[in-house]
């Protein structure tokens, strides 16, 4: 389940886009990739120019990166951190203000 803040409700946004993939894995096994942002670019290619600028190598509760997708370099705040159940963070750049859980 996501937690959305009110701001990113999708009944208040104009652009929503939800995607899933059910995997025959471990919750503990995705959640390792997912939290080790620096290796995003080795398995979605949609992503490059990772960093974290707050924390260790993974994120966490808090951490602030700054990456690019879609062409579009985004820094980012991680906003929720249920380990094993839930990551959520925002991204802004210059007319851009998303959320990605």
């Amino acid at each position: 389940m996501i937690n959305w803040p009110d701001k990113y409700s999708p009944d208040r946004t104009r652009v929503h886009v939800a995607n899933e993939l059910d995997m025959d894995v471990q919750p503990e096994v995705v959640w390792a990739w997912l939290v080790r942002a620096q290796l995003w670019p080795t398995w979605y290619s949609n992503s490059a120019n990772v960093s974290i600028k707050s924390g260790g190598p993974d994120l966490q509760a808090g951490s602030s990166f700054r990456w690019k997708t879609f062409g579009i370099t985004l820094d980012s705040k991680v906003q929720e951190f249920a380990p094993f159940e839930r990551l959520a963070w925002s991204a802004r750049a210059t007319g851009i203000d998303v959320y990605h859980a």
